[in-house]
């Protein structure tokens, strides 16, 4: 699996909170302008435009869980935590919490520090 998937599709190893802040921007952009494009072949409704809508979706999904759950490898927390997603407000504080606090220093029980300087 080359590099760029390998990133948005693992859940194995940690990501840092730069990293993680790209990938979610470069993500999201991606989704928005397949879904564009989706909505500019298929038409704004309709069944094809919403079946399209609910690929783009399920995809994105599946690279934001992974990407989640990297980022919580990160911070020496199992990926179950993804489940605070799905919880309104705390969904918002845990948004934050992944984007603002700092991982452990050096090793932990998801592997190497990702800022570790050899």
């Amino acid at each position: 699996m080359n590099g760029f998937l390998k990133n948005y599709l693992s859940i194995e190893g940690r990501m840092n909170r730069l990293p993680f802040l790209k990938y979610n921007v470069t993500l999201t952009l991606i989704l928005f302008l397949i879904g564009f494009v989706l909505h500019l072949a298929f038409g704004i409704e309709g069944f094809m435009s919403n079946a399209a809508d609910l690929v783009v979706s399920i995809i994105g999904f599946g690279g934001y869980v992974s990407l989640m759950i990297r980022r919580l490898h990160d911070l020496d927390k199992g990926g179950i935590w993804v489940l605070l997603n799905f919880i309104p407000i705390v969904n918002i504080i845990f948004a934050i919490y992944l984007f603002c606090v700092k991982g452990t220093d050096g090793y932990n029980q998801f592997g190497e520090d990702p800022l570790a300087r050899y």
